[in-house]
């Protein structure tokens, strides 16, 4: 009888071998709520260096470099540079400074190099 059950279920095997698996499609619900999140990692810092007149400290002058942050969020949030609102200059300089930061975007949104003057 063991005999007898093997080989049947052995030749059950084989039949069901040689036949391809069905594929099939379907729509899948799904239902949840993802928070926004936003995440900022410092990449590299900026160097700032003097204009060979004296008249500006940049990143865009000759041996600067722009500091870099990568930002990484789920959606749902702004990024926003605000302006210079305080500024501290030596007691003998009576010239009016003018701040101007600067700032791109790349990736899923571009954003070309904007900015504004705050004095």
């Amino acid at each position: 009888m063991t005999l007898f059950r093997t080989t049947v279920g052995a030749a059950l095997l084989v039949a069901c071998l040689d036949h391809a698996a069905m594929a099939t499609t379907q729509n899948v619900i799904f239902n949840g709520t993802v928070t926004a999140t936003c995440t900022l990692v410092v990449g590299s810092n900026g160097t700032m260096t003097v204009s060979p007149d004296l008249q500006s400290l940049s990143s865009h002058n000759s041996g600067g470099s722009a500091g870099t942050v990568t930002l990484t969020t789920t959606g749902g949030v702004s990024l926003s540079v605000d302006p210079v609102t305080v500024t501290t200059v030596p007691a003998a300089d009576s010239t009016a400074t003018t701040w101007t930061p600067t700032y791109l975007s790349s990736g899923a949104h571009t954003i070309a190099e904007t900015g504004s003057s705050t004095a």
